[in-house]
């Protein structure tokens, strides 16, 4: 429900608000309430202050998407610009103020999860009058100058400086093309067509829809799937489009100089990685492989070099123990969905810094092979772990036993091995699935064998009969 706000001298305004210790169903009902109240008060932020309660939470709607923010933290910042402020609780005022024209904000979200935003522009601005707010510190403290103002007059700069609608064509093929393109339609973006890879046949003879045509299909958008985008027919089609902006996720195809001049206000890439590390074709996967902590998102702005065009935003993103490339391939393609419309924003209004990658620093993330699937189980434990969880859910790492592929799903490691024993052997006695390593044993949580259903190392145990002493095998 929509909460009063506190205006002018209440103390509360000059406080210093609390850390929030426990994030309980009343820390969301109050985000719940607060948002309800900034909406209702046309603003596009609001802090806990201004609303009687003393804690250090903010909510933020710049017009790219609401961001919820408990004990923020600012941990860095470039930049200065000086744009005219008002606040909701010092009605009747603007003022000029500095701000920081990019920074980012680290802190944690209604669950309890640490989250990492880098914001520039109208949101940069828009978290830092917020946060000031948990400091006792309003607008009118840093105005270069004040002027007596309607609040409509503030409502007027604030819409001036919200996203606009743009013409876009959207380029992307596998799941995680699908989240970027799912954002640009909530914010009411124009998608004048979807371009994604053919459909290719599995295994089995089955046509295998890319996950972006599916999605674009079912919401009736128009979807182009060209063998090649070099062909003069398409580079016609998206020319004819008129787009604001190409947008490309995860397309599968380079593309052309033509191609890449054809928007208003230029191409621009969701790269899933930190770059200029992990450029290339699986940066999900290879991440994951190394063994790796972090990882993160990039927007960039396309150049004819492949995964090399200035840096326009970047997120940080932790890679969990559990993760595999399903899940955090989704945490990715999240983090760039709703980084993607205050970037088109920017560029649009001219106020972009692409900033150029160090290719001193650029490592490799090629597309992965068919020797990238085999376990060699010579490896070290925690390096094919990282391999079963970098290849899950496909095409995942294989293996050979009695001459026939398995792939295995899920593992975990249990211990060392014994001195002198074999990499790949079996061990089973107690009825469960565990395999030599090149250091340390693995056990088999979850495999397949070729043709059969998911099962647990203790059914193929029990199915399979394995003995201990048994071997996989490296496929050849």
């Amino acid at each position: 429900m929509p909460l009063d706000i506190f205006k002018d001298d209440a103390p509360v305004l000059r406080q210093k608000a609390k850390p929030v210790r426990n994030i309980n169903a009343p820390v969301r009902k109050l985000l719940d309430d607060m948002q309800e109240t900034m909406k209702e008060a046309h603003g596009v932020g609001l802090a806990a202050p201004q609303v009687g309660t003393s804690k250090r939470i903010i909510v933020v709607d710049a017009g790219a998407g609401l961001y919820e923010i408990i004990n923020p933290e600012l941990l860095s910042a470039e930049g200065t610009e000086c744009a005219i402020e008002g606040c909701l609780s010092i009605p009747g005022w603007a003022g000029d103020v500095d701000r920081f024209t990019t920074v980012r904000v680290t802190g944690l979200n209604r669950d309890g999860s640490k989250i990492w935003l880098d914001a520039s522009g109208f949101l940069a601005r828009a978290l830092q009058h917020e946060m000031d707010h948990l400091d006792g510190i309003l607008f009118v403290d840093k105005a270069k100058t004040l002027m007596e103002a309607t609040q409509e007059d503030v409502e007027a700069v604030e819409v001036a400086a919200k996203p606009t609608q743009f013409r876009i064509v959207y380029m992307g093929t596998p799941e995680f093309a699908v989240k970027p393109l799912e954002e640009l339609l909530s914010c009411g973006h124009d998608i004048a067509m979807v371009v994604t890879q053919p459909s290719r046949r599995g295994n089995r003879g089955k046509v295998q829809e890319p996950a972006v045509k599916e999605y674009a299909s079912a919401r009736n958008l128009r979807v182009l799937q060209p063998e090649s985008v070099d062909d003069e027919t398409f580079i016609q089609a998206a020319r004819d489009a008129h787009p604001d902006f190409l947008v490309v996720a995860a397309f599968g195809q380079k593309l052309s100089k033509e191609l890449l001049n054809t928007p208003k206000y230029g191409a621009v890439n969701v790269h899933p990685s930190l770059l200029p590390e992990y450029r290339g074709a699986a940066p999900v996967q290879r991440a994951i492989m190394d063994g790796r902590t972090r990882t993160g998102v990039t927007i960039m702005r396309m150049a004819q070099r492949m995964d090399a065009g200035g840096i326009l935003a970047q997120s940080v993103a932790e890679i969990s123990p559990s993760d595999d490339a399903g899940t955090l391939g989704e945490k990715l393609a999240a983090l760039g969905a709703a980084m993607l419309p205050r970037v088109l924003q920017e560029m649009a209004g001219r106020t972009a810094r692409a900033i150029p990658q160090d290719p001193a620093r650029a490592t490799r993330a090629p597309r992965l092979s068919a020797q990238d699937e085999q376990i060699d189980w010579s490896r070290p434990a925690a390096a094919i772990a990282n391999q079963v969880r970098a290849l899950r859910p496909e095409p995942g790492a294989r293996t050979l036993f009695g001459g026939k592929n398995i792939k295995i799903r899920a593992v975990e490691e249990t211990g060392p091995s014994a001195a002198g024993s074999r990499p790949g052997t079996i061990e089973c006695d107690d009825g469960t699935l565990a395999v030599v390593t090149g250091s340390g044993i693995l056990r088999v949580q979850q495999l397949q064998p070729a043709g059969k259903r998911l099962m647990t190392g203790d059914e193929f145990v029990r199915g399979y009969r394995p003995a201990t002493g048994d071997r996989f095998e490296s496929p050849a």
